[in-house]
């Protein structure tokens, strides 16, 4: 429901939005094209998918593999006697990774360890810390740079958080360095192998005083350099690294727009500044950043810019125009996510000469577990991402955009789920599910159980190396007495294990939902790009029809009315109304027929947005009485439509703001009821036909 002056409460704000650090999963930065990532989707040519076999549910679930044997190995001096957690952990190569261990209790952030551990599970080298470790989206604050590990840490003084980045070396855990970083918060961190790049951002107590950012870059050894960026408010999710260069996203106060402040990676130089949106995708060598004309590619030397997609898209086979929402750049394309009302499709598009290849229309359906930034900046030839219906079901989709086609569709069980980690590593795509690893690997792209595991395990991306995966043993237990349990994401899983995947999820047909929508939970609020603004609102004009994309406005109450894309629907009555903030809605009517399942059915729907808005919703606060879809098993009388207004707080006259334009359609309230309109708006704005 657009924002008006009346409490209707938070309701379920946020609901489709995970946040990443939940999940113990960080989305992968883009890479240089000169360092090559083990676990970064691949960059070379498609290869000709492989067969595979067809899933077979077991009789049972497989059992889970036993415990890798206890190390045998004496600990350290310095390893902590008590038994605790491993609360993070990162991965190094196949035979190595650091953790963080905590002791519960209430000095556990006086003093928690980092240790090397082998895949034995014995110890290197263990050394204690303080504070807190300084996470953020998902990032543990641990990064391994060349030949040591450094930690980012948070102690607060007063009120203000003061960060600390620690150096350790890798062989023997020496510790190399210990560099102030000052007051606030890590807002990001990126990693190019040789040096780690720290965002930091203060937020002064003191009203009127703007926030400051700082970004830091540091080797294995020392301090490079530090380079100020004036901000309001805070910066975005993690620094984008493409070719030679750092662009780091800060955010405005303007809808979703941004600026993007580009670095000379090696010495900090500021080269540039971009004013675009807060979309955008790069595979180390090109970087792409959504703007409000469409999707530019930008040149991270010069900051120079060339148009590459425009906003509005238009492809052979895809009906109306769509709107571009995000990106990502897979082998030879870059893929653009667009949305036309709640619809969503994948496009697309030739990386040197932009022409359109292919589309995948996905229905109507939220991507990704974040709908401020829902792809991520590089996928695989033939991306696997999670999406969210509007019933609030989690499903997997499969696709291959540049030949149109969606692979495979997979949804959650009664009795099993699909998790929130969502992976990628070389080889595919690693996903959770309530009692398995489930992996889609990029050859056949098909999706497979891999393993089993225990319910409370804990995944991240910074637990992959190549094609390894490293868990920790749960807890409670004592550092060094277990040993991790390492899984080969490559290596050929049993017929059970694979088929164990079906105990928590089964197959979709794999083809969109064309015509008929899920039915939506009318509380649940619309989230994601497709709510972003498409520029500086003007005059309204009045009118007998407003100047809205009615087809957009019929598609969204023919979901609402769960209703094919076929029904008949008829816009009874609109109207604009507008405060002195200056807030401005719109407001629209609508009776949708349906007559595809048996006897007709007739749904009012009462639709509405924020004006400088794309799509419409009738979401309402889970604490409200109001209902805004009614349906009927005839056409609604009189009495009905008018306890349906009333109750659904509709109005014909100003209320918590003026009403700008406005009518009732005289013809079409004729046919939805069989009556001339009994209903109008004042004089001077009421346009009769």
């Amino acid at each position: 429901m657009p924002s008006r002056p009346r409490a209707l409460g938070l309701g379920r704000l946020g609901v489709l939005v995970v946040p990443l650090v939940a999940l113990g999963c960080r989305a992968l930065p883009s890479v240089p094209a000169d360092r090559p990532v083990a676990n970064q989707p691949a960059s070379g040519p498609a290869t000709a998918p492989a067969s595979a076999p067809a899933l077979t549910q077991p009789a049972a679930l497989p059992e889970l593999p036993p415990e890798p044997p206890a190390p045998t190995a004496a600990v350290p001096p310095g390893t902590p006697k008590a038994e605790g957690w491993i609360s993070d952990m990162v991965a190094i190569d196949e035979d190595r990774a650091i953790v963080r261990f905590l002791v519960p209790g209430p000095d556990h952030e006086k003093q928690w360890w980092i240790a090397l551990m082998r895949r034995d599970g014995s110890l290197a080298w263990v050394q204690p810390l303080s504070g807190q470790l300084a996470a953020n989206e998902g990032v543990t604050g641990i990064e391994i740079i060349q030949d040591a590990v450094t930690v980012m840490t948070s102690t607060f003084v007063g009120d203000d958080p003061e960060l600390e980045l620690h150096g350790f070396a890798l062989a023997d855990g020496a510790r190399r360095f210990e560099i102030a970083h000052g007051q606030g918060f890590a807002s990001g961190v990126a990693n190019d192998g040789a040096r780690r790049f720290d965002l930091r951002v203060h937020y002064p107590a003191s009203l009127g005083v703007r926030p400051t950012a700082e970004l830091v870059a540091t080797s294995s050894t020392k301090q490079l350099w530090r380079a100020s960026i004036p901000i309001s408010p805070a910066p975005g999710p993690d620094p984008t690294l493409v070719d030679d260069s750092l662009a780091v996203r800060v955010e405005s106060g303007d809808d979703d727009h941004a600026s993007w402040w580009v670095f000379e990676r090696s010495s900090g130089t500021v080269r540039g500044e971009l004013q675009a949106r807060v979309q955008s995708c790069s595979d180390g060598a090109r970087w792409f950043v959504r703007s409000d004309d469409g999707l530019l590619l930008v040149d991270p030397k010069t900051v120079a810019t060339r148009d590459a997609v425009p906003a509005a898209l238009q492809a052979a086979d895809l009906v109306g125009t769509w709107m571009l929402d995000d990106c990502a750049v897979i082998p030879g394309a870059v893929v653009v996510l667009a949305s036309r009302g709640y619809r969503k499709a994948m496009v697309a598009f030739d990386l040197e000469t932009f022409a359109p290849l292919g589309h995948v229309e996905l229905g109507a359906a939220y991507v990704g577990n974040n709908g401020f930034d829902p792809m991520p900046a590089r996928m695989h030839a033939k991306p696997a991402f999670p999406v969210m219906t509007h019933d609030g079901a989690r499903e997997i989709m499969v696709i291959d955009p540049i030949a149109g086609q969606l692979l495979e569709r997979w949804g959650g069980n009664d009795d099993g789920r699909i998790g929130y980690a969502f992976m990628d590593w070389s080889g595919g795509y690693l996903a959770s599910t309530t009692h398995t690893l489930a992996v889609v690997d990029t050859r056949s792209a098909s999706l497979a159980g891999l393993a089993t595991i225990p319910e409370d395990v804990s995944l991240g991306s910074q637990q992959i190396v190549g094609s390894t995966l490293w868990l920790p043993p749960t807890g409670p237990l004592r550092l060094g007495a277990r040993a991790p349990r390492l899984i080969d994401l490559s290596a050929a899983a049993s017929e059970d294990l694979r088929g164990a995947v079906l105990f928590d999820v089964h197959a979709i047909a794999p083809s969109p939902v064309r015509g008929r929508a899920q039915c939506p939970d009318t509380t649940a609020p619309l989230t994601g790009p497709g709510t972003g603004s498409d520029g500086t609102l003007g005059p309204v004009a009045q009118s007998r029809l407003p100047t809205w994309d009615l087809d957009i406005l019929h598609e969204a109450a023919r979901m609402h009315a769960c209703a094919p894309g076929s029904a008949p629907s008829l816009l009874l009555a609109w109207y604009v109304m507008e405060d002195d903030r200056p807030l401005r809605n719109d407001y629209a009517l609508v009776l949708v027929e349906n007559t595809s399942h048996g006897p007709p059915t007739f749904t009012i729907v009462q639709a509405s947005r924020h004006a400088n808005n794309r799509e419409w919703t009738v979401g309402v606060s889970p604490h409200s009485n109001r209902e805004v879809v009614r349906s009927f098993d005839h056409r609604p009388t009189r009495r009905e439509i008018d306890a349906f207004l009333a109750q659904s707080d509709w109005h014909f006259d100003h209320d918590w703001g003026r009403v700008l334009a406005g009518n009732v359609l005289d013809a079409e309230w004729m046919a939805a009821t069989g009556h001339s309109p009994w209903r109008s708006f004042p004089k001077g704005i009421e346009r009769p036909d």
